[in-house]
């Protein structure tokens, strides 16, 4: 999960990094025709896609949609199938060397395992490192503070939340130990004022700024910031992106603030920022907005404030929404390491593959009928035989009867492995994929190199198989009519490997669409893999992908 979790980060962080450089490369250019709302807008997008891996999301969505469209029900078995098969058919080879695994997937298979884990022990020391601070911080501010209880502060907060009648007003303190008026806190925000002598006009200033900044659900967005910046930790261009989108967030707060007011209000606006210049190392926390700013951003923020640029907020919004979702879609979504199971080329290979089951159903039923019949070849009177040793419940042995005909009893081993062979079907991976194939009851599949000889693997290798199968196109199993239980098993499967002519069964599966496998090599030597059927429904196995690293 965590290796999910951290590669998810990974792509999407290397994502929204190459956008982030773009929109610092243009940001000069557009900045001289637009407010900060552009550049906000667009941090506030690739905020998202940092913390929701809507990517990841929409990959599994597409798959989910495959898997609706690709069901179709035909009752009975293969033999039952009237499959049209094409006279220009497609090879599996054709198709498989045309497969080619998304970025994403490239990422898990060849990750390694070690990253993930620091990775989660550096989101969780940053997490307690934040949360301690900001606690700290609220305590010391909450512990020198003092609510004032004013009607003069009350008819201003009122003034400015006139129009929105569902926002009750905050609670203002002053406070000792803050070198600027400042709104804390997400879910009980208040506003702090250092302990000054403002005059009513600039109060009316500040709690209008601080105010302005309650309404626009600033805080919670720099709560979500600093979630993105938390799974980030390791990425410069996320500390880049928050920082500036703080920056942002108080030029947007400037404009609205602003927002119908005449040139003296902007003029007084304009001075009680003057008066409020601070130095950020001097307040550690980050859950909070205030007024004040350093001297190099205060000449930008003055300029935004008598500037009548535009605003291009819900546009550029818009714009880089489409721009992730498309870039981040096709990081992982394009995933090729499976064909479309839709395509014509796909179809047709697979009424081939078909039509090719109930040919080898047939000669495989016919040799199995001889295998079972040989008895009755060896032994005629065999039946009469029985009679004779069986006891009053009907049992006998069978070596009994071999004993009184006179006949050599078969080699039960070799018998066994005879019966093996003829349930076994071997195939050859071709770019490291597995051709359609069909699977029923008692029927082993085993996998090989694209030469037919095992992989020579090393103790300690990884190897993944991801499986596809087709569950339903062969109906519901049959019910028992006393006891009302299913008679077959649907989707059930054994992954295992053999090694120096020796079977180990591995794992029970159960497959409903897709499976990922996964299994640590345990020592060195000569390994195929198999998968086997025991008393399910037939199976179509539609592809499979092995990756060895």
């Amino acid at each position: 999960m965590i290796n999910t979790l951290f590669y998810n980060t990974v792509l999407t962080g290397g994502i929204i990094a190459s956008l982030i450089l773009l929109v610092f490369l243009v940001s000069p250019a557009l900045n001289k025709r637009y407010q900060a709302t552009w550049r906000l807008s667009i941090w506030k997008v690739f905020m998202v896609f940092l913390i929701v891996p809507a990517g990841f999301i929409l990959r599994f969505v597409i798959s989910s949609e495959k898997t609706q469209n690709q069901i179709t029900t035909i009752k009975n078995s293969v033999e039952a199938v009237a499959v049209p098969v094409s006279t220009n058919t497609v090879s599996f080879q054709m198709i498989a060397e045309n497969q080619q695994a998304s970025i994403w997937t490239k990422l898990i298979d060849m990750g390694p395992q070690w990253i993930p884990i620091i990775w989660g022990v550096g989101v969780c020391v940053v997490t307690i490192y934040l949360i301690s601070v900001y606690i700290h911080f609220t305590r010391d501010i909450k512990k020198n503070s003092q609510y004032i209880l004013d009607d003069s502060i009350n008819k201003i907060q009122a003034g400015v939340l006139e129009k929105h009648k569902r926002k009750k007003p905050l609670s203002v303190y002053q406070c000792a130990k803050i070198p600027s008026p400042m709104i804390v806190g997400i879910f009980r925000p208040a506003i702090f004022i250092p302990k000054r002598d403002y005059t009513m006009a600039d109060l009316q200033i500040i709690l209008t700024h601080e105010l302005t900044h309650y309404l626009r659900h600033d805080l919670p967005y720099k709560g979500l910031f600093l979630a993105a910046l938390i799974l980030h930790w390791y990425n410069p261009f996320v500390h880049m992106m928050t920082k500036a989108a703080g920056k942002d967030m108080e030029m947007c707060c400037d404009q609205d603030a602003i927002k119908g007011k005449d040139k003296e209000f902007k003029s007084d606006y304009s001075d009680v920022i003057m008066g409020e210049i601070v130095d950020r190392r001097q307040i550690k926390g980050q859950l909070f907005a205030c007024i004040g700013c350093e001297k190099k951003t205060m000449e930008e923020r003055f300029r935004n404030i008598f500037s009548n640029k535009k605003r291009k907020g819900g546009i550029v919004f818009l714009g880089a929404l489409v721009i992730a979702v498309v870039i981040s879609s096709f990081a992982y979504a394009n995933d090729h390491d499976v064909p479309d199971f839709d395509s014509p080329k796909y179809q047709q290979l697979l009424e081939k593959t078909i039509a090719d089951k109930i040919v080898a159903d047939k000669a495989r039923g016919e040799k199995l009928g001889r295998f079972n019949n040989r008895v009755f070849e060896q032994i005629p009177n065999y039946h009469e035989l029985a009679m004779q040793i069986m006891d009053k419940d009907g049992n006998y042995d069978e070596l009994d009867i071999y004993k009184l005909a006179g006949v050599e009893p078969p080699d039960g081993e070799a018998e066994l492995k005879e019966l093996e062979k003829l349930m076994s079907s071997n195939y050859k991976a071709v770019n490291n994929c597995i051709e359609p194939h069909i699977m029923g009851n008692g029927e082993r599949a085993i996998y090989s190199t694209d030469s037919g000889e095992p992989w020579n693997l090393r103790k300690g290798q990884v190897v993944k198989l991801h499986v596809f199968a087709d569950i339903n196109r062969f109906g519901e199993p049959d019910v028992d009519p006393f006891s009302g239980r299913k008679i077959a098993h649907k989707g059930l499967l054994k992954f295992g490997y053999i090694k120096d002519g020796e079977r180990t069964d591995v794992e029970d599966i159960t497959i409903n669409h897709e499976k990922q496998i996964e299994f640590e090599i345990p020592q060195d030597g000569k390994y195929n893999f198999y998968l086997f059927c025991p008393g399910s429904l037939q199976i179509i196995i539609q592809w499979i992908s092995i990756d060895i690293k």
